[in-house]
């Protein structure tokens, strides 16, 4: 996460997009994946972790994208700072010739508000 927060630190007023690895479990109202925990931000973080010490803080960051869990999943959580934060799993991998060579494509309409 330190490498994330400097890139953010070096472009200020950019929005950001974050891709993870392993952020969410399928389905509507996807319940964050259990896994490594550390007490700083070095080393692992479990998704909560990640979350709280990189998504919620960076008002710059409202969209993170995850795989490595077969199928879809979707959640949105509000931060303390009353924002949005989307983070979207898509992953193809246990279809057949791992993933069938799909690809999602996401369009952004940006609007100033």
């Amino acid at each position: 996460m330190l490498f994330a927060q400097d890139v953010i630190n070096r472009n200020p007023g950019l929005p950001v997009m974050i891709t993870t690895h392993e952020q969410l479990s399928s389905g509507a109202n996807a319940p964050w994946r259990l896994g490594g925990a550390t007490p700083d931000s070095s080393g692992d973080n479990n998704p909560e972790q990640t979350y709280r010490k990189l998504l919620e803080p960076n008002p710059a960051i409202s969209l993170l994208i995850c795989g490595h869990i077969f199928g879809a999943g979707y959640r949105t959580d509000t931060t303390i700072f009353g924002r949005d934060v989307h983070q979207v799993l898509s992953d193809f991998q246990s279809d057949p010739q791992w993933g069938n060579g799909w690809l999602i494509t996401a369009e952004f309409d940006a609007v100033e508000s």
